[in-house]
């Protein structure tokens, strides 16, 4: 079920470069074929099922400053309807943009609210994710479709503690030097 979007794109094309798109084989951080930066979808009528039915954070959800918008701030807030995790994209081309305030404040206090109902807020450039946690942040590294991140505060031997877990659904890509990663899990502590 798709809601129409309180907001409007306008000249706003973030979305066409940060997120990866399956059904043309656009690669994440790569500005998709078919857009014209600034200006819109030149296949906006006959568009993927996956461009028709993404709609961010800052479009649907009005008490986000208007400044945020994702061309300006150069992060796209990608709601995750099974996890109920917030995923932000942000623009290879800015890839600290998410530490700068007010979005790294922002960010902080939406993860303190976040930890208790078991939501989890994730900074992503170009699928390396970072867990941003009331306390600081924690970087997990290269995140493929599938992967998932748990989040689980338990007792350590010097108080309470956050046990970070990933769970691999598929390898990860290998790049030269690289080791194969294996389907399974890796817990960060």
């Amino acid at each position: 079920m798709t809601t129409t979007p309180a907001r409007q794109c306008g000249s706003c094309t973030m979305c066409c470069k940060v997120l990866g798109i399956r059904e043309l084989a656009k690669p994440v951080g790569a500005w998709c074929p078919h857009c014209a930066p600034g200006r819109g979808c030149k296949i906006y009528e006959s568009r993927p099922s996956e461009c028709r039915t993404f709609s961010c954070g800052w479009l649907s959800d009005t008490s986000c400053p208007e400044d945020w918008r994702p061309d300006r701030s150069k992060l796209v807030f990608c709601p995750d309807s099974e996890s109920r995790n917030v995923i932000v994209r942000i623009d290879a081309g800015s890839p600290d943009a998410w530490r700068r305030e007010p979005y790294h404040a922002w960010l902080r206090n939406k993860a303190a609210q976040g930890l208790a109902a078991g939501t989890l807020v994730i900074v992503s450039v170009n699928n390396n994710a970072t867990l941003i946690l009331p306390e600081g942040e924690q970087f997990i590294g290269l995140l493929n479709a599938g992967d998932q991140i748990e989040a689980h505060r338990r007792s350590g031997p010097n108080g309470p503690m956050l046990e970070v877990k990933v769970i691999r659904h598929a390898p990860a890509p290998q790049t030269d030097g690289d080791v194969p990663a294996e389907a399974g899990s890796e817990t960060h502590s």
